[in-house]
């Protein structure tokens, strides 16, 4: 020292202890020359402690009476970083979150009623990134970090977030404290399936639309469960614009989205096409058994072919355009003309109906007069066996026999009114039409002939006066 006398120097030995000014200096005492460690051991609220030792070396120097030796050492703020992420997408950042961070010992103050939350502590808003810069921390003191605004579609994180701050500065150890923190979407899940509900649909047409009628969403069914994160609390309207081929439009279903963290499920069910095709009678309305049907698309392929019977034939079809035919036509009917029609994508049974007409028979019998009936003629009709089909006796109207088979059959008759010799018979076809097929069998008169002659030479004699009387001494006719 100054005095020569030896002092001899630890290592580790704590010469000084300095406090920095309000512009950051300090200025150690006097120290003897030699080698020593500079450390920081407490920094001021808001930073972080640095604990980085540096050397400092006091060393003679002749020129100087006074040695000096500077050392700067910079302190950092202690930090959080907070990132908002979605859920289901950690790559998607979530801004315009909103967060309040104040000591713990406001909670006490909040849960009495004594503080509102909004007005604890600090506000902090994510940026566009999601992320939001937490400073200004004091030392050993534990803060909560609460969320106190989301965004729509999401749903409010409830956790209080405690983080310590030590007496150094330090949260965990660390200056910057790094957390991500996920929030959950409002989760829709939207299945559309057959009417048992059993299993998934492909290729509906659908889209969901909000209370003023703007589209949210739309997509093709692909046989799973659409799932859609995000959407906003409010009421809802799934509408399908397309079903899938075989089946009916379903009604729309409305719904509701809530702020929750469950999974929210809709559920959307088609119906087949059903399409029922009735057989009837055209005369009774009746339903006809044993006509052969067949429907063919639009190009015409077979689609379905079936004999009925009483009850209406249900089959499921594809929404197009389609014809009915009938390839055979029960016994005593005609067979009907085809038919087009067009299978829709709307709910309910669609039904098609088509009629058969009978056979229909016509039988006229007439005298000399053209288009008079003659009455009192016994007729029959026989099949192409010669068995008796029908047998009746003419009247002031022709006589109609329905539901006949076609096929070849002869009018006869078995006995001509009075004064009309007996018609030849009559054989005729009758075809498969619906028309009213006519027949006409027409009488002529009985005709005798009275000749007037001499006995002796068989000469026709003139002059003679002749009468007919019938039976009962009537007068039928006299002449000369």
């Amino acid at each position: 020292n100054a005095l020569g006398e030896t002092v001899e120097l630890t290592k580790g030995t704590v010469v000084d202890s300095i406090i920095t000014d309000k512009e950051g200096r300090a200025a150690s005492k006097e120290l003897y020359l030699g080698s020593y460690l500079v450390r920081e051991i407490a920094a001021p609220d808001f930073y972080t402690v640095n604990e980085t030792e540096q050397t400092v070396v006091l060393a003679a120097d002749a020129s100087a009476e006074i040695v000096w030796a500077k050392v700067k050492a910079a302190d950092v703020k202690t930090r959080i970083e907070l990132t908002k992420v979605d859920a289901y997408n950690g790559m998607k950042a979530l801004p315009g979150i909103t967060f309040r961070v104040f000591p713990e010992t406001l909670l006490e103050e909040i849960a009495a009623g004594r503080l509102d939350l909004p007005a604890a502590g600090r506000e902090y808003t994510t940026d566009a990134r999601g992320r939001v810069r937490i400073e200004d921390l004091n030392h050993d003191t534990t803060y909560c970090i609460v969320e106190t605004h989301t965004l729509d579609g999401y749903n409010l994180d409830p956790t209080v977030y405690r983080i310590y701050v030590d007496e150094k500065g330090l949260i965990g150890g660390e200056k910057t404290h790094v957390m991500t923190i996920a929030n959950t979407p409002n989760v829709v899940e939207i299945t559309k399936t057959d009417i048992t509900g059993e299993t998934e649909l492909e290729g509906a047409r659908l889209e969901i639309t909000d209370a003023d009628g703007n589209i949210v969403d739309e997509w093709i069914s692909d046989g799973t469960p659409h799932v859609i994160l995000g959407m906003k609390a409010g009421d809802y309207t799934l509408t399908e614009t397309q079903a899938p081929e075989g089946y009916a439009r379903a009604k729309s279903v409305s719904f509701t989205v809530t702020d929750k963290l469950e999974v929210q499920s809709v559920t959307m069910k088609d119906e087949r096409i059903t399409v029922e095709v009735v057989k009837l009678d055209a005369e009774t309305g009746q339903p006809v058994s044993g006509a052969k049907l067949m429907v063919s698309d639009s190009s015409g392929g077979i689609v379905e072919e079936w004999v009925t019977d009483e009850t209406p034939h249900r089959m499921f079809l594809a929404a197009g355009d389609y014809v009915l035919s009938e390839t055979q036509a029960p016994e005593g009917y005609a067979a009907a003309e085809p038919k087009a029609f067009t299978v829709t994508d709307e709910r309910g049974v669609q039904t098609i109906e088509l009629e058969d007409a009978p056979l229909s028979l016509v039988i006229s019998k007439q005298g000399e007069e053209p288009d008079a009936e003659l009455p009192g003629a016994r007729l029959q009709l026989l099949d192409a066996r010669g068995v008796e089909i029908a047998a009746w006796t003419t009247a002031e109207q022709p006589h109609t026999i329905k539901y006949l088979p076609k096929g070849s059959y002869t009018l006869r008759e078995l006995a001509a009114p009075e004064g009309y010799s007996l018609a030849a018979d009559l054989t005729f076809i009758l075809e498969d039409t619906a028309k009213p097929q006519y027949v006409t069998m027409k009488n002529t008169k009985t005709q005798t002939e009275i000749t007037k002659t001499d006995f002796a030479t068989g000469e026709e004699l003139p002059g003679a006066e002749l009468v007919i009387t019938d039976a009962e001494g009537n007068e039928s006719e006299r002449w000369v």
